[in-house]
């Protein structure tokens, strides 16, 4: 099963509001990554960490994402580079439940490694793919990233989705700071808003840290 997905393809699928996978049986969710997160388990042998690269470089969307889950199960930091390799994407070969998938593992493993590639994700032309790189960035705690998700949500060029948004709303609130804090408090008051969006900034803002 070809993996490609071509530009035009993912101009229609960025657009829907709910992401959709063409070639992959199973729809990559929300819920899939963070139940995955549930149990980690020891650093992998040699062979077994090879056997799921292997896979993830693989033909096979679904298989695929699975090995992308169980590298981020892991607390083994060689898993790092397999999975950044999938959001730098250079080929165009990932699929985006893979890169979706690859994100949420990089989240998982919180390896410092994978920064630039999560902050590269961010403009994903697929929507679950992007909102998995923001989420991610935020469990990494690095404050750098800030400035990318204030812009997903101001979203000057109208690129991203409301659901992309409303993660990068949540992000910034595990991330903080005085700008941050600022930003969220004017996005929950403002009636023109998206209602999930301003949703989002309204309970991100009647936290303690607000």
């Amino acid at each position: 099963m070809s993996r490609k997905v071509t530009e035009k393809q993912a101009d229609v699928e960025k657009k829907s509001d709910v992401p959709t996978d063409r070639h992959a049986t199973t729809p990559m969710t929300n819920e899939a990554p963070a139940a995955a997160a549930m149990t980690q388990v020891p650093p992998l042998k040699i062979d077994a960490l090879a056997s799921l690269k292997h896979i993830l470089r693989g033909d096979d969307a679904d298989a695929a994402r699975d090995a992308a889950v169980a590298l981020g199960n892991t607390a083994d930091a060689a898993a790092v580079d397999a999975l950044t390799e999938v959001l730098w994407n250079a080929n165009g070969y990932y699929h985006a439940v893979v890169r979706a998938a690859a994100a949420s593992a990089l989240g998982q493993l919180r390896d410092l490694h994978g920064f630039e590639a999560l902050l590269f994700a961010v403009r994903d032309p697929m929507a679950e793919s992007s909102a998995e790189a923001i989420r991610a960035l935020a469990q990494l705690g690095d404050t750098r990233a800030v400035d990318a998700i204030l812009e997903v949500v101001r979203n000057p060029n109208n690129y991203f989705l409301n659901f992309v948004r409303s993660a990068a709303v949540q992000a910034l609130a595990q991330l903080g700071g005085d700008s941050v804090r600022n930003e969220l408090r004017l996005l929950a008051n403002d009636q023109r808003e998206d209602p999930h969006v301003r949703e989002a900034a309204q309970e991100a803002t009647n936290g303690k840290a607000f």
